[in-house]
């Protein structure tokens, strides 16, 4: 603790950033040499000579360079941090930046190692937020996704100072602080011996409306939940929260019936129910809930209900739901992300740029080795993150997006160039959306299913994709690498249609639930007739007796007659268009046949 200790005087670091200091020495131990070797270090044990030409002062004063996606002409070029080390993750250092109190990691920097921050009256701020933050496995890739989608989205106030400076936002925290007494969200008590206590924190966020105008201020009084320990504090955490595919499922049978689809901001939220012919649907998602139903009488039952026990706020007809627009018409319903798409282009400097006709060109490859420089993980990250939120209306995205995020850990200027591609594609494209039509004759599930064969250059694994189609639009879509390797296209194809299979399973349940079981079992089409053989006939031959036995419950489900495949020809495959790259007329042709159009296509 000697080097520690020595790391954190030297730049007057505070001491909450001891683990930090505390990583760094052992990263330069472990280059260093020894007393009992004498002239050599690691390279005993490895054979070859450790590099230490990237060791710099902890502490010192770093700038990183800010690209030009993340700044305008009159920003600065590049941000004030504190170097804390190097990541482990990637060929990157770990930099702190004091105006954010974030750490980042990048490549593109440069050092003044003869000075430090000037910390002043930031200290104690500083250590207090670095210890309610507990080291430990992080997100997983699939929530750094999640995480970084809506990072254009508008932001709340910074901190409780800021806020009760303000009498809009002292207001918003003393409705907040009303509800949570009303509905006895907690209770005082005593704290079982061998706990831990965790303290409280306000959460401020500005909700916009469909055309990205201020709506409301909210306030969240929440627990410091990050403060724990998996394993130690908790063991679990669960969340119930509508998927993408139950809102576009409900959606689109609000759009087969001609039913209106309402929505209500609250506080806190349950699930109704209703038995009977009557029937009354609703979706939650944290606060925002959405419901459909037969019946206004019930409509003005359950509003009444929710009144009662909640503070709420009836917005009336559904217009805006988590970052998606929706035009309800006599013909259907549509879903669009046209103003998101619209704030993506801008925040990365594409508002202006010239617009392509579709988001990859047949045969382009990418792979994780090249020659291309790479570029910082961090921009990438946030704009695949984004693509990423935008495919819950644009379906016609979904391959290139889910092509991308391979190659998060360490991208190229190559995989960037592929990125932006997409945003020229969406620029010109913003307006497009998922159409569920209404009508008698549209109210089964159908699914298509693909597969590629060997596609991934780097493992050679083959990509899944399905598609589910209701109302006439797409309501659940995919594609995804498959976790094997395949050794024939009807192996690859197969699993493929496994993969579909259980969604297809899910869904059914899902529609049951809410009223509408499938009176007939759900056609999956698939364009490989081996494959379509296969799950109909136990033939074992070279090409099939491989296969894992996990995959070979497709079979249970035909003879059950809760999936029937049947054969379909290659050019009406709609799900290719989640599998590759195709040409231009093809790509138009399915996009079309997912349910994608504009607005005013529609009479």
């Amino acid at each position: 603790m000697n080097m520690v200790r020595c790391m954190l005087c030297d730049k007057q670091v505070p001491k909450a950033f001891w683990p930090e200091a505390a990583r760094w020495t052992v990263h330069v131990l472990n280059k260093s040499l020894t007393l009992v070797v004498k002239d050599k270090s690691p390279e005993m044990w490895s054979g070859v000579k450790p590099k230490v030409d990237y060791f710099r002062v902890f502490g010192c004063l770093a700038h990183v360079h800010v690209p030009d996606q993340k700044k305008t002409k009159l920003d600065d070029k590049s941000l004030q941090c504190v170097l804390l080390g190097v990541s482990h993750e990637s060929k990157a250092y770990r930099l702190f930046d004091p105006a954010t109190r974030r750490t980042i990691m990048s490549r593109d920097v440069s050092f003044e190692e003869d000075k430090g921050w000037n910390w002043g009256r930031m200290v104690e701020e500083v250590k207090r937020d670095i210890l309610d933050y507990v080291t430990g496995e992080g997100l997983s890739e699939d929530a750094n996704v999640n995480n970084l989608a809506m990072f254009i989205s508008h932001e709340g106030l910074g901190s409780f100072e800021e806020a009760k400076r303000d009498v809009k936002w002292r207001r918003v925290m003393d409705l907040e602080i009303e509800a949570i007494e009303k509905n006895e969200t907690w209770q005082l008590t005593t704290l079982p011996k061998g706990a831990k206590k965790i303290g409280v924190k306000w959460v401020f966020k500005t909700k916009l409306n469909e055309k990205g105008e201020v709506d409301k201020c909210k306030a969240r009084l929440v627990a410091k939940g990050y403060a724990q320990r998996q394993g130690i504090d908790y063991n679990e955490v669960f969340a119930p929260v509508a998927k993408w595919d139950t809102i576009r499922m409900v959606l689109a049978l609000a759009a087969q019936k001609g039913s209106s689809v309402y929505q209500l901001d609250i506080k806190s939220v349950f699930l109704h129910e209703e038995g009977g012919k009557r029937f009354l649907i609703v979706s939650l998602y944290v606060d925002d809930l959405i419901f459909i139903g037969n019946d206004a009488c019930m409509f003005e039952s359950f509003k009444s209900s929710m009144k009662d026990e909640f503070d709420m706020t009836d917005l009336g007809k559904m217009k805006y739901f988590l970052g998606v627009e929706v035009l309800q018409i006599l013909e259907g319903i549509y879903l669009s992300q046209e103003k998101y798409a619209c704030e993506l282009l801008e925040k990365f400097g594409l508002q202006n740029a010239n617009s392509v006709k579709n988001p990859i060109v047949p045969g382009f490859k990418l792979s994780e080795e090249g020659e291309c420089a790479r570029i910082d993980a961090t921009v990438y990250k946030q704009l695949i993150g984004s693509l990423m939120y935008i495919t819950a209306t644009r379906p016609d995205l979904m391959y290139v997006v889910c092509l991308l995020s391979r190659y998060m850990a360490n991208p190229t200027d190559l995989h960037m160039q592929a990125a932006k591609r997409v945003l020229r594609y969406l620029k010109g494209t913003v307006e497009l959306g998922v159409f569920y039509k209404r009508g008698e004759d549209v109210g089964e599930l159908l699914a298509h299913t693909h597969s590629d064969y060997a596609g991934d250059t780097d493992d050679r694994k083959s990509t899944s994709s399905y598609v589910f189609l209701l109302s006439g639009g797409a309501v659940s879509w995919a594609s995804k690498k498959q976790p094997v390797v395949t050794l024939s296209t009807t192996e690859a194809e197969f699993v493929a249609t496994v993969f579909c299979a259980c969604q297809c399973i899910w869904m059914r349940r899902v529609l049951e639930k809410i009223g509408h079981s499938q009176s007939k079992c759900t056609t999956i089409m698939c364009d490989n007739s081996s494959t379509t053989k296969l799950s109909k006939y136990p033939v074992m031959h070279g090409r099939s007796k491989h296969i894992d036995v996990r995959f070979h419950f497709l079979r249970d489900l035909t003879k059950e007659e809760v999936v029937k495949l049947v054969h379909c020809g290659t050019n009406d495959q709609v799900a290719d268009i989640l599998t590759k790259p195709l040409k231009l007329e093809v790509f138009l042709k399915l996009r079309e046949k997912l349910g994608v159009c504009e607005v005013p296509n529609l009479n």
